[in-house]
């Protein structure tokens, strides 16, 4: 049963938009730049400072967009201490009782949606990936000292967003997803669900159900479509939208029940114009409560 009003969670969605301003002050994410090695070291000491226990995945990538081969990306991990031994010292039950929240960390190399008008301009990346980061880092810091900390997983994916357009190209995208389940953490025997956020900051925000997740976890969509219908029906909408090559896609085709959340259209997606003050805090929140409630009623 779903209660009739959405319980407040104490989401600072302000400082979730100082958080995507930090990473974009940093300049553009691209794996192989200063501002990805400097947003690689805020990540993971913004994601200690929750109290989880965190745990970086380097690896070489190809980016296929500028053709640069062998660039040093990483995945950043966060686990709560409770769930980071190996599963036959910590879950000797067999427990499924970690949702797995995930999020892209890097920027595409140029805004070729913006091809006519700027050329190979780099940009910030604002909703396309550090709102995402900026989402998930509130959540876990506004669920501590609740029931549900110690019950949500984190990951932050590199190299997502250099991949080429067209068919035939789906494994230029995604590199870091793509990596990470072909290298799980032993504790991942114990995740339950994923939950992938792409652009969920935009103003117009319109979240459609994915074919790839239905899938992957049915009842799980249904059961979040129903309380974002309930609370938030311009946002959470029932319309089925094209399958989606994002993060969740890896997981999904290894067997693993992943939901991907992704703002698409975007006005400003892969353009210049995707910068914080196209954002929108008082969206972020909504989501975030949304999701909430939702893991709430999932590990109840």
């Amino acid at each position: 049963m779903i209660c009739s009003t959405l319980a407040a969670a104490p989401f600072d969605a302000d400082r979730a938009m100082e958080d995507i301003r930090a990473q974009c002050d940093l300049g553009p994410r691209i794996p192989g730049t200063v501002a990805h090695a400097e947003a690689h070291e805020w990540i993971s000491a913004r994601l200690a400072e929750t109290g989880l226990k965190v745990s970086e995945q380097p690896f070489q990538t190809e980016l296929a967009l500028i053709e640069k081969e062998d660039v040093q990306a990483w995945n950043i991990w966060g686990v709560p201490e409770s769930a980071a031994g190996a599963p036959d010292a910590a879950n000797t039950a067999g427990a499924k009782d970690l949702i797995l929240l995930s999020a892209h960390w890097d920027t595409r190399p140029w805004a070729d949606r913006d091809r006519a008008e700027s050329g190979r301009a780099a940009f910030d990346g604002a909703n396309d990936g550090a709102a995402g980061v900026a989402s998930i880092l509130e959540i876990i810091r506004s669920l501590r000292g609740t029931r549900l900390e110690g019950r949500i997983a984190v990951v932050f994916f590199d190299a997502e967003d250099s991949g080429i357009n067209g068919a035939g190209n789906e494994e230029t995208w995604c590199k870091g997803s793509q990596f990470a389940v072909a290298n799980l953490p032993p504790w991942f025997s114990r995740v339950r669900l994923g939950i992938n956020l792409d652009m969920i900051s935009g103003s117009d925000l319109v979240l459609r159900r994915e074919p790839h997740s239905i899938d992957s976890a049915p009842n799980e969509v249904e059961a979040l479509w129903r309380i974002g219908r309930d609370f938030e029906p311009n946002i959470f909408v029932r319309e089925k939208m094209p399958p989606m090559i994002d993060d969740h896609l890896a997981f999904v085709k290894a067997g693993y029940p992943y939901i991907d959340l992704i703002g698409l259209p975007y006005k400003h997606w892969h353009r210049t114009g995707d910068i914080p003050e196209n954002c929108d805090a008082a969206v972020m929140r909504k989501v975030a409560g949304i999701l909430v409630q939702f893991i709430r009623a999932e590990l109840r």
